[in-house]
């Protein structure tokens, strides 16, 4: 049924937009296009946003690091995340600053645009990256340090190698697609926190947090 561009998703929806679901199907498409939608609907009313995907890991409050990240980088339209895998799109789309500029308004409009426009479009990180790497409009797109806001290359680092580093602010588990492998590498890494019954272990959070501010504290983090 066609519904006007304010009506709202009726409780069955929502409830099938928190199972999950499979790369490449027509309602993650449609996800993907509802995402976008979104996104452009903000920057045309001038909202500054941060948009970032669920199952990442915070390791931290990132907010005051947000917050700077206006003053240190004041030149940007956009920042995003990086992809650190060769073969992969240089910038994610996994972590998103966006500032209420005209430049960040219309590069948000054409991501939308390309994909309502084509079905075939799916993946947001191909159009994001050609139309940074083109300026389209005049827009800046800036990207974080993997040292702060990192991706599924740090969950394949041994405890030695993690020792030797400072933690990142944000963990992104990406680079797997099945929720369930996700959800295996999160247990893997000690990241996941829920019990069978669905309810969070809040003492095995409590322990990995203790761990990583004793890591912190030792490099200064």
């Amino acid at each position: 049924m066609s519904r006007g561009k304010n009506a709202k998703m009726d409780k069955d929806e929502q409830n099938a937009y928190n199972e999950p679901m499979k790369p490449n199907s027509p309602r993650h498409k449609q996800l993907m296009k509802v995402r976008a939608n979104l996104m452009a609907v903000l920057s045309e009313t001038k909202i500054p946003f941060v948009m970032f995907e669920s199952d990442a890991i915070w390791l931290q409050n990132p907010m005051e690091f947000f917050a700077k990240q206006q003053t240190v980088l004041d030149d940007a339209n956009i920042i995003l995340s990086l992809n650190s895998i060769k073969g992969q799109q240089r910038l994610g789309a996994n972590l998103i600053i966006a500032f209420a500029n005209n430049g960040t308004r219309r590069l948000l409009q054409e991501l939308r645009r390309q994909l309502n426009q084509d079905e075939n479009l799916l993946d947001q990180e191909v159009i994001i990256n050609q139309l940074c790497h083109s300026q389209f409009g005049g827009v800046l797109c800036r990207q974080f340090s993997l040292l702060d806001i990192s991706d599924g290359i740090w969950l394949r680092l041994s405890d030695g190698e993690r020792l030797a580093r400072r933690w990142p602010l944000i963990v992104h588990n990406n680079f797997y697609t099945q929720i369930e492998d996700k959800m295996a590498r999160q247990a893997i890494n000690g990241f996941w926190f829920l019990s069978p019954k669905n309810s969070c272990n809040l003492s095995k959070a409590q322990r990995i947090l203790e761990k990583y501010n004793k890591i912190s504290q030792k490099s200064g983090g």
